[in-house]
């Protein structure tokens, strides 16, 4: 069967290398206005003549709209699961509460419905939305589960930028993927052939202008290389989170799982009826990177080489073309390090492929029991990401955008100045970024920090983080009696614990989740409670003293 689906998908890429490009590549149709009806589909589609494919999608058959929303606007969302399982929908780089984030402790089982409403708070800039079920996220996405979020404001508004969708601002939805003999997909990390917006072979008609194309990695594992066959230049203006300060002039980009870049290409002296390719430059990959000539998957053709990913054809300019390019764009104020309330260091560690292997972060493996970190809403933090494995990994944090201020030590690259909230790196490489934990916060409803590599996410490269009000003095009573004090609290190796007298206590430390983490019992007025071998996060200790039981929250730094 294997040696069946390597022919097969080698010759889909015969057909794409020979630049028979055939198809028209599918712009997504949009939704507006403030309230969004979504279905995830258990259905089939055809992407090759005669081969039918079972596939998920939003409202169709493959993928799913592109969501238009505008920054102040309150959505609506009315989610529907016709599938045969629980999925999720995860809101990609939005900055939302945790409950309407769509992480994994969100459980929408089949058939049931999920109404999450909320204020579009981010700036002008490409989102995504897909899946986030745990353990099962990549087989979804593989199956098709996947959209675009463009996020309109008034600032963008005001600059002289291609922004007429589907006229000369597309998306741009990079995959790749692996067919069966029987014409369904494999789940491979590194598959075999294209697909843009679910088109595989596809040709877009382009106007002789400057155009808008917004680059998305929705692919399991592999990095993409954006560039054109020609070698020609063309301008980033945005990544993950909006719009950087000038375009950045450059030949080639490189978008890793979950990043979105997006590109101006000045077509305007162009002559109608020529054509170009934009491809993935793969040859300009480590060994150790997802698509490099040395993956254990070399068996890819689209390992380590260049690819067409579709062709362009020039077409006569529209009506009120845009034909420059700005000299600056918006301005970014970025926080201040010496304002900074905490540095956090993660490992991206183990031994792997882009398939499998036990790869961690701080050697922990992902557990949905276990709130790994706790912040303060309001703190200024600097994360150090430090990527230790044999592989390269693009690290994803839900809810926040961030600014990179050092990839090994040295400036980011140009086109990673801007907000983002994926950052792609190499072996041994590590990235400092510097962002703020505003705005929401939740007791016991976290958000989620891991690998985008989507196989790595499923096998437990993830963790959870919980954001909360930052206590002042005593921790607020759960109970009746005010009389207890813990200090210090937040505290980091123990915590003292003070009854103003001297009596038999029991006391039992417990998780948010409710599982027992100490016990213990003392007759004295003042006791130590160590906290070594207890994760970072916050716990709830009752004492009991003869039937009297009084709760107070203490948190581990």
């Amino acid at each position: 069967m294997r040696k069946l689906c390597l022919f097969v998908l080698s010759s889909v890429f015969a057909i794409s290398a020979q630049a028979q490009f055939v198809n028209p590549l599918y712009i997504p149709p949009t939704l507006s206005g403030d309230t969004f009806y979504l279905t995830a589909n258990d259905t089939t589609h055809q992407f090759y003549t005669n081969i039918t494919t079972n596939t998920f999608g939003y409202n169709g058959s493959y993928l799913g709209p592109t969501l238009m929303w505008n920054q102040g606007d309150s959505v609506h969302i009315v989610f529907n699961n016709q599938l045969p399982e629980e999925t999720t929908v995860h809101w990609h780089g939005l900055h939302v509460a945790p409950e309407h984030d769509g992480g994994p402790h969100t459980h929408v089982m089949a058939g049931a419905t999920w109404t999450p409403s909320f204020l579009i708070r981010n700036a002008a800039s490409m989102c995504w939305y897909h899946p986030h079920v745990h353990e099962n996220t990549m087989p979804q996405v593989n199956l098709g589960l996947a959209g675009a979020i463009y996020i309109y404001d008034t600032i963008e508004a005001q600059l002289n930028l291609p922004g007429t969708y589907g006229v000369d601002d597309f998306p741009i939805i990079m995959q790749d993927r692996t067919y069966a003999g029987n014409g369904d997909f494999v789940f491979d990390a590194l598959a075999d052939s294209v697909l843009i917006n679910g088109t595989p072979n596809a040709y877009l008609n382009l106007p002789q202008q400057v155009v808008r194309l917004r680059l998305l990695n929705g692919s399991n594992a592999r990095t993409f290389v954006a560039a054109f066959n020609d070698n020609r230049y063309f301008y980033v203006i945005a990544s993950d989170g909006g719009l950087l300060t000038q375009p950045y002039l450059t030949n080639s980009i490189k978008v890793a799982n979950g990043e979105r870049y997006e590109i101006l290409v000045d077509l305007s002296g162009e002559t109608i009826g020529n054509t170009l390719q934009l491809i993935s430059k793969g040859s300009t990959l480590a060994n150790n990177e997802a698509g490099g000539a040395g993956m254990p998957n070399g068996q890819s053709p689209l390992n380590g080489v260049d690819f067409p990913l579709f062709e362009i054809r020039v077409t006569a300019p529209t009506a009120n073309p845009v034909v420059g390019i700005p000299t600056s764009l918006i301005t970014h104020n970025i926080w201040s390090i010496t304002n900074v309330d905490r540095t956090r260091i993660k490992n991206m560690q183990g031994q792997g492929m882009f398939d499998m292997g036990n790869l961690t972060i701080n050697g922990i493996l992902f557990d949905m029991m276990v709130i790994n970190d706790t912040i303060y809403r309001d703190n200024i933090e600097i994360w150090r990401i430090n990527n230790t494995s044999n592989i390269s990994h693009p690290f994803h944090i839900h809810d926040i955008q961030f600014y990179i201020i050092s990839r090994n030590g040295q400036a980011p690259l140009a086109y990673e100045a801007g907000l983002k909230d994926v950052v792609h790196l190499k072996q041994g490489e590590y990235v400092e970024f510097i962002t703020k934990f505003e705005t929401f916060t939740n007791d016991s409803v976290p958000y989620m920090y891991h690998c985008h590599n989507l196989h790595h996410e499923d096998m437990g490269m993830m963790g959870q983080f919980l954001v909360i009000e930052e206590p002042t003095g005593t921790l607020d009573n759960l109970g009746n009696r005010t009389f207890t004090q813990i200090y210090p609290n937040p505290g980091t190796s123990l915590w003292q614990v003070n009854k103003f007298r001297n009596n038999y206590t029991t006391w039992t430390l417990t998780d948010l989740q409710g599982r027992v983490v100490k016990t213990g019992t003392t007759a004295e007025a003042t006791f130590q409670i160590t906290t070594e071998g207890i994760p970072a996060g916050m716990y709830v200790l009752t004492l009991n003293e003869n039937g009297q039981t009084q709760s107070l929250k203490v948190i581990k730094r």
